[in-house]
């Protein structure tokens, strides 16, 4: 994890990237709700899971008041990456792989626990966008692979170490992990994914949207037409 950050702090990453969207899975329902698509800021992100449950379900899991048994997602944690404790109003919803199906039908995957085997998110975005950072608590290894609009892999593995909490120690931790060199992030990404080793949690996905050139429709608008006019000319 220490040498993903390197020289640059993660305040001075973060600040950096201050016009940055967030993704923080605030707002977006109860604890044990499942999370396939989200919006942000105008940019939609579909995320699946793939993992050894036969219903591979991404839910919330409300840190600051937790109905789930699972003490090693309760706030308040210790950020490794920053050397400060965030509080429950801090961390507030994460991301977690669902351990139990939605066995009664109400549409929450109840009790919310975390996956122990682990698995593998996967994010796609509507729009390539460069991402900066993305948070990850109580786990014991995770690597994030990073995709461009071919599906072709951008980069090597970001490997992330261990940020396992035991269950005698409190807080609990977890690491702000920054992306590319100095924390300028990682461009021209339309997927990545997050494989957990074992059981954690995901949040606050920092990245920004890609704009595509103002020009570039009025380009490709102007290209069909002409395409359109030869058609007719040589049908004539």
């Amino acid at each position: 994890m220490k040498q993903l950050i390197c020289a640059v702090s993660v305040a001075a990453v973060l600040s950096g990237a201050a016009s940055a969207s967030e993704l923080t899975f605030e707002g977006l329902g109860g604890e044990g709700t499942p999370i396939d698509t989200v919006v942000v800021d105008g940019v939609t992100i579909d995320i699946s899971v793939s993992s050894s449950t036969s219903f591979d379900q991404a839910i919330l899991y409300d840190t600051a008041s937790p109905v789930g048994e699972d003490p090693d997602l309760e706030a308040p944690f210790f950020n490794t990456a920053t050397g400060e404790t965030e509080t429950a109003d801090m961390v507030g919803n994460i991301l977690i792989i669902s351990e139990n199906d939605d066995s009664d039908g109400d549409g929450s995957f109840d009790p919310a626990d975390d996956l122990g085997s682990g698995g593998t998110f996967t994010f796609e975005f509507s729009i390539l966008s460069t991402v900066f950072s993305m948070d990850v608590l109580d786990s014991k290894k995770t690597t994030f692979k990073f995709f461009d609009e071919n599906g072709d892999q951008i980069g090597g593995n970001v490997v992330v170490g261990s940020v396992d909490t035991i269950d005698t120690e409190f807080p609990n931790e977890m690491t702000t992990v920054v992306f590319g060199d100095a924390g300028v992030g990682i461009s021209g990404v339309k997927s990545f994914t997050v494989k957990l080793k074992e059981s954690g949690g995901l949040d606050d996905l920092s990245f920004e949207a890609i704009p595509v050139p103002g020009a570039l429709p009025l380009m490709i608008g102007g290209a069909a037409l002409l395409g359109a006019a030869g058609r007719r000319r040589r049908q004539r």
